[in-house]
């Protein structure tokens, strides 16, 4: 019973290694480092994000004292630090998608859409939904120009003292078209983070509930016509194999003279 417990110990000490070893990588991530005594000359290594996917295929090709050197054969996407390494069979190396999920990187083109609402800083508090569709498309490493048109439409009420205006409604539309780039952070984690900021145009109409300029009764928060848009969104997307992206955001938008706080949900698929 005693060996067989030593064996099994022996087994499992030799496939996983310990929270405390970190891999270090070269710039180039060609070649990678660990501090460990277990693994040897040959050795197929694996390297996994903290949700299982495969990021890296190595072999251990030197030995310095206590560091292992390793060559990196294959890589999914980059290695960070809280990636883990395992020892893994050399059937597995030759056939990763076989016998684990393998990390996909993002692709080069996306496309999305998204439904969401704002507070709009217009007359007294006017409540909006959006629908928005954009697309975007890599022009560097991570970075990525996009473009977005959104149709805008809410209700509320405004009021205009000097002008003896008192809680009015207000129905406003605005269809917006824009352009500009977008920033894909931790780009290898199931959740990553998008930042995107885009300027362009929109055709505005709004109604009021009495005679009046518009202009004036809103305080020159909005126009009717064409009004200069600027849109900033933070979002948050979770990683799927399907290539389909669920996504929550938070937005920000000046639209002629007012600013705007949103939230929105959606999805992108990648192309």
């Amino acid at each position: 019973m005693r060996r067989l417990l030593l064996i099994i110990s022996l087994l499992v000490s030799s496939s996983s290694f310990s929270q405390g070893d970190t891999l270090r990588c070269n710039r180039k991530q060609s070649v990678c480092e660990i501090q460990n005594r277990r693994i040897t000359i040959g050795d197929k290594i694996g390297v996994f994000a903290r949700d299982g996917f495969l990021v890296a295929i190595g072999e251990v090709m030197k030995i310095r004292g206590t560091l292992r050197i390793i060559e990196i054969k294959t890589a999914y996407g980059r290695i960070l630090k809280s990636h883990r390494a395992e020892i893994i069979r050399d059937r597995e190396a030759k056939q990763p998608e076989k016998f684990f999920k393998v990390m996909k990187g993002l692709k080069e083109s996306f496309w999305g859409g998204h439904l969401g609402i704002y507070s709009m800083g217009i007359g007294d508090g006017i409540t909006a939904t959006s629908f928005e569709g954009q697309y975007q498309w890599k022009w560097k490493k991570f970075t990525y120009f996009i473009i977005k048109s959104s149709f805008i439409t809410g209700s509320g009420e405004a009021s205009a003292k000097l002008l003896d205006v008192t809680n009015t409604t207000v129905d406003i539309s605005v269809f917006t078209v824009a352009g500009g780039l977008s920033e894909i952070f931790r780009p290898y984690e199931p959740l990553s983070v998008r930042a995107s900021g885009v300027a362009g145009f929109g055709q505005s109409s709004v109604s009021l509930g009495v005679d009046g300029s518009v202009s004036d009764i809103l305080n020159d928060r909005i126009v009717e016509g064409t009004v200069l848009l600027i849109h900033g969104e933070v979002s948050a997307f979770y990683r799927m194999d399907a290539g389909y992206h669920p996504m929550v955001s938070l937005n920000v938008m000046s639209l002629h003279n007012s600013t705007n706080i949103g939230f929105s949900v959606g999805v992108f698929a990648e192309l």
